[in-house]
């Protein structure tokens, strides 16, 4: 396997002269994933981390984040509680002796302060009144519970990590092996521990665990009788620093990506980028538009956050799918001078509506909604075998012309036409199904036309429906 890892590598680096501008650009085409000599672990690792196809810079410049990581695996604080999982649980380690000597000396050594500071906040109390800052029935601080020590604490952050871990990708043999999930547990503790205002939330488990399973199908061990040639272009591959390297990709595909900050950070973020969601989906098509929020009053929160916080790992249907996707995104966001992996998703998602747009206007509330918590990927992809490829393209051509809005509803409407067969369906105060596509902000529409607006798309939508019953019967 080794000299096969080198070869697929020197062949990459011989296909682009060494360029690694043009090998981004090929891994967010898509053709670099078609290649025989593709490699996914170096594309993420290139683009992420080395940001230079010069093998012999490789292992330099990965030397910074894996001591990083290194560091932090030996400070005390990061060390991860084992014991404070319960004992039926195939990750719990029993403390050390040495540990629960030292922790009961020191919770002895806690107590007897304890005693004595709330002696002395007795006496104080009895001279002077509690002022509203200091009033014991208020909220405590974020991220910290009245009452509850940080021992306590990181007993339940590593709970939490620990019950999302067990379920990931339930039926994948390669989650079996309690080594790997205990890796994958540890790297998602020591992030949360690093980043105490986000924290761990569900859903990071799915993206550093796909993150992991990726590099850990390439990662080699780099036996130490090989030339200093070969033990360079492997220094990416080795199996050593696994850890390291994922969670310094986890730490650029979330956080450096924008990822964490809009969709996880907080809840008024996360708002925010469902509305931007709204307002892209307008400039790129009124109708879906228009029959979800406005028609059916189907709340775009109610079904969109899975969606943009595992960046479509439930909707694409296949772990290589998934990845293929993730491949692109990656490279994407390395080529962008500013974050993009947020407005990319986004626009993807608008993609994927535009492919079942007949459907959604056929549906009322509740099919419509468990039309999108279900997405039919299954169909999709057995009609068009590249469907994922041609997916990320549409998505990015869209968000290409973001900041165009009469472009960005030119592009919508011919994506729009394409995916559902070539049959045109548009929304407009004058509609028909013959008519030209409407100015992307028109007008605000007088009384009249709203009613005739809504008698169109009411017209159009029956015959949609008596359509599809005919089909049924006649099968």
């Amino acid at each position: 396997m080794d000299n096969k890892i080198i070869e697929n590598v020197l062949l990459t680096i011989e296909q682009y002269k060494g360029s690694t501008a043009d090998f981004k650009q090929a891994a967010v085409s898509g053709k670099y994933g078609r290649m025989p000599f593709f490699s996914r672990l170096l594309v993420w690792k290139v683009c992420a981390l080395t940001e230079t196809l010069n093998m012999r810079e490789w292992h330099e410049r990965l030397r910074t984040s894996r001591t990083v990581y290194h560091g932090l695996r030996q400070n005390r604080e990061m060390r991860v509680p084992w014991h404070a999982l319960d004992d039926e649980c195939d990750l719990a380690e029993p403390k050390s002796k040495s540990e629960s000597d030292k922790s009961k000396s020191k919770s002895e050594s806690d107590k007897s302060k304890a005693d004595k500071a709330e002696r002395a906040q007795r006496r104080q109390l009895a001279k002077t009144a509690v002022s509203a800052d200091e009033d014991p029935l208020r909220s405590a601080p974020p991220g910290r519970e009245a009452g509850v020590d940080q021992i306590e604490l990181d007993g339940e952050l590593l709970r939490s990590i620990v019950l999302d871990v067990q379920r990931l990708f339930p039926g994948e043999e390669f989650f079996v092996e309690t080594h790997r999930r205990r890796h994958i547990a540890t790297i998602l503790y020591v992030w949360a521990k690093c980043n105490p205002q986000v924290g761990y939330k569900q859903g990071m488990h799915e993206i550093l665990g796909l993150i992991y399973w990726n590099m850990a199908r390439e990662s080699v061990e780099v036996p130490a009788d090989y030339s200093s040639d070969d033990r360079a272009v492997l220094a990416l591959y080795d199996v050593q620093y696994l850890a390291h390297d994922v969670f310094a990709l986890f730490n650029r595909f979330v956080v450096a990506s924008g990822v964490v900050g809009d969709f996880y950070a907080s809840e008024a973020q996360l708002m925010l980028s469902v509305e931007q969601f709204n307002a892209l989906l307008m400039k790129v098509d009124q109708l879906v538009h228009y029959n979800l929020v406005t028609k059916l009053r189907l709340e775009s929160q109610l079904w969109i956050i899975r969606y943009l916080r595992l960046l479509l790992a439930r909707e694409l249907g296949d772990v290589e799918s998934i990845s293929k996707l993730w491949d692109r995104l990656v490279a994407a966001d390395s080529l962008s001078p500013k974050p993009c992996v947020p407005q990319l998703t986004i626009f993807l998602v608008i993609v994927l509506l535009l492919h079942i747009k007949r459907e959604l206007m056929l549906c009322d509330f509740s099919e419509a909604l468990t039309l999108l918590l279900r997405y039919p990927i299954g169909a999709k992809t057995a009609s068009h075998r590249d469907f994922v490829d041609s997916l990320f393209d549409d998505a990015y051509l869209l968000y290409q012309s973001r900041e165009n809005d009469l472009k960005l509803y030119e592009v919508g409407s011919r994506l729009s036409k394409r995916a559902s067969g070539g049959v045109s369906v548009t929304y407009s105060p004058k509609v028909s199904l013959d008519t030209p596509s409407p100015s992307p902000s028109p007008m605000p529409p007088t009384a009249e036309e709203s009613r005739a607006a809504k008698m169109a798309f009411e017209k159009t939508r029956l015959e949609m429906r008596l359509k599809k019953k005919a089909q049924s019967m006649l099968q």
